[in-house]
């Protein structure tokens, strides 16, 4: 069963997954048995069908990522020292105050990898100096299924055109890159043919109420860009909650669920860990846009081979058998 979220005001703000359904033993929360997703306001559904009619073919890859991006120059990948000092609790979220003050983000290499491989077929992916903004503006984003972002957000509520995906800002000499933020403007300019973009930052489902157009915001501006689905979150995420909820969530897709199972799977494994069992850790998660809205994940032609030539050498075998106690008994 699920749930479809379509409101004003403050509705955006809230996580439905974490609401406990009443009459449900010890208050289990909505997410553990429903699928929840939410809708943008009604002139982007009109948006997305027209969208839908005019994509003249399916995406052909099945995922790009860009994650674990170089902020600072005292990177260790650029300084060539190891951190001395523990990370603060600060420095564990995927939320950015100033892009003066942003910490790397271990995680993100991590959750990068574990959705490599839950995939393992058709996938680009740029880490550290070559998660730039250059490098993602070039990319032929309409050419994949799912677009993932693991890095940090830039949000202001205040004026949302501001707003912006921070990519790496050196280069591997230590050179600051002319631009590193995404911004709305940037995002409204792309011709996405993805099934779904993951935000895997802090708060990138916040923005600015207009009355009659929903949100102002990261999430709404790549549905407007073209992606069937966005998954976003409401407010700083911790690093470590991230990259398990998503390798847990990408594993789903890859066993051929719905994005909007996958997540509520993936927060029900997270949910199941004792340190992550609080809603602050799995709840601002959301999904918007099409309900529906599942990857066709394209799958490794050696699969289908392996399986047919596992066949032929099983038929070859049991061939063989037939024939060797044929001429046995020939000769008895």
């Amino acid at each position: 069963t699920g749930f479809r979220v379509a409101g004003e005001g403050g509705f955006h703000h809230l996580s439905f997954s974490a609401f406990l359904v009443p009459g449900k033993e010890h208050g289990s929360p909505l997410g553990v048995t429903n699928q929840v997703v939410y809708q943008p306001a009604a002139h982007m559904l009109t948006v997305h069908s027209q969208l839908a009619e005019h994509r003249e073919s399916e995406a052909s890859k099945n995922l790009v990522v860009f994650s674990d991006p170089v902020f600072s120059r005292d990177d260790e990948r650029l300084s060539g020292k190891r951190p001395q000092n523990e990370q603060t609790t600060a420095d564990n979220f995927r939320f950015v105050e100033s892009l003066g003050s942003l910490s790397r983000l271990n995680g993100s290499g991590r959750e990068a990898r574990a959705v490599v491989k839950a995939l393992d077929n058709s996938v680009d992916s740029f880490d550290g100096f070559s998660a730039t903004r250059e490098n993602f503006l070039r990319t032929n984003l309409s050419d994949y299924k799912i677009i993932h972002l693991a890095t940090h957000a830039l949000v202001d509520g205040k004026r949302p055109e501001l707003s912006g995906i921070v990519f790496s800002r050196y280069d591997r000499e230590s050179r600051q890159l002319d631009a590193d933020l995404l911004r709305l403007q940037d995002i409204y300019a792309l011709r996405l043919n993805s099934d779904l973009v993951v935000l895997s930052a802090c708060e990138t489902a916040v923005g600015k109420e207009l009355r009659g157009e929903g949100l102002l915001s990261l999430n709404n501006a790549f549905l407007q860009a073209g992606s069937r689905s966005v998954m976003s979150t409401l407010w700083k995420v911790e690093d470590e909650a991230s990259q398990k909820l998503m390798a847990a969530f990408y594993q789903g897709l890859a066993e051929g669920l719905s994005s909007s199972e996958a997540l509520k799977q993936a927060q029900l494994s997270l949910m199941n860990e004792p340190r992550f069992q609080s809603p602050f850790y799995w709840a601002a998660f959301t999904l918007h846009g099409d309900f529906n809205a599942r990857p066709e994940i394209v799958r490794p032609k050696w699969t289908y081979m392996s399986a047919g030539t596992a066949g032929a050498l099983i038929l070859l075998v049991a061939g063989s058998v037939i024939l060797l106690r044929k001429r046995r008994r020939q000769t008895q």
